[in-house]
């Protein structure tokens, strides 16, 4: 194993070659470091994406991931003021259930609210929501009280402003209580900006992670049998079998990416020396969820922008001192 292998190798009860950052202070270049880097978007489906960093240390990976949970702002409902809850649900725990609602508003176009509680809501700080239902005395089924039961109450130009992409929920299907006949709620709520660091409902993921790309390798061949054995101590599509001129099938690696690295061969005597497997550590597979107040491309935008901000910050505060 060489000192400049960038693979971590999983064996049965302990992993060799484990992570060290690379950059020292004689050596490394931030021009021919982001030379060297690249970015590949794999796929994205709905508020899912997938990305590849390659030739990137995890350090830096690991701040987008933490940026993207705790500081890419959103709005929330942040106070709810209960006019009328006749329901079952206790006003502080209905209100609760407010604030987890994710509000489809671009924060960028809202700046964030002063300490002052005493302080009026203003167009450029606040949205206002307002919830009035009330079951009807005559049904004889409970009522469910979705999401889209909201409305939203511009204020001070907010409806020229917005016209053409009005604030709303992001989704309007969640269930948020059950009204009887007769019961009602009626509340009004604020929104404000806010980071993940200060609550989880402003945070605009709802998974963030990163994992080094698995590599496999067979040490021998393995046929019939064996083969299948193989095929299925490792995750789905990650071996298949190909049929080979004399009638045998043979196991060969076919996705390795696929793999979740449970190392499951090496309960198997017969497997466990003749198969290698590694993570490349320059080679790290990203996954994001969006919770839907951005599009998930946006995302990784604004958290690397977030990050050039702080280092800037950084480099400014080096200079004046």
């Amino acid at each position: 194993m060489s000192a400049t292998d960038n693979r971590v190798y999983l064996k049965k009860n302990n992993i060799e070659n484990t992570y060290s950052i690379t950059i020292n202070d004689t050596n490394w270049d931030v021009e021919k470091y982001a030379k060297h880097m690249k970015v590949k978007v794999m796929n994205i489906i709905d508020m899912e994406m997938q990305l590849d960093f390659v030739n990137v240390d995890a350090p830096f990976v690991n701040a987008i991931r933490r940026i993207l949970l705790a500081e890419v702002p959103t709005m929330a409902i942040e106070k709810v003021h209960m006019f009328q809850n006749t329901s079952v649900i206790a006003d502080e725990v209905f209100a609760h259930r407010l604030g987890l609602l994710p509000i489809k508003a671009d924060p960028r176009q809202f700046q964030y609210r002063t300490d002052d509680e005493n302080s009026e809501p203003k167009a450029e700080d606040t949205l206002i929501f307002e919830l009035k239902v009330k079951s009807n005395v005559d049904e004889i089924e409970n009522e469910r009280v979705c999401s889209s039961a909201l409305e939203w109450k511009p204020i001070d130009g907010q409806e020229e402003k917005f016209k053409n992409c009005p604030p709303k929920v992001v989704h309007p299907d969640i269930l948020l209580a059950v009204l009887k006949s007769g019961q009602e709620i009626e509340c009004v709520c604020y929104c404000t900006k806010g980071i993940g660091r200060d609550h989880a409902k402003f945070s605009p993921v709802a998974t963030a992670s990163y994992r080094f790309l698995p590599e496999l390798k067979f040490l021998r061949d393995f046929y019939d049998e064996e083969a299948k054995l193989v095929q299925s101590v490792f995750s789905k599509d990650v071996v298949c079998l190909i049929k080979c001129e004399d009638g045998s099938k043979k196991a060969i690696v076919s996705n390795p990416r696929a793999e979740m690295c449970s190392r499951n061969f090496f309960q198997y005597p017969q497997l466990a020396d003749s198969i290698q497997l590694s993570q490349n550590l320059h080679h790290i597979i990203f996954n994001v969820e969006s919770v839907g107040q951005y599009a998930v491309e946006e995302l990784i935008v604004e958290a690397i922008n977030i990050m050039i901000n702080k280092c800037n910050r950084l480099l400014e505060e080096l200079d004046a001192s």
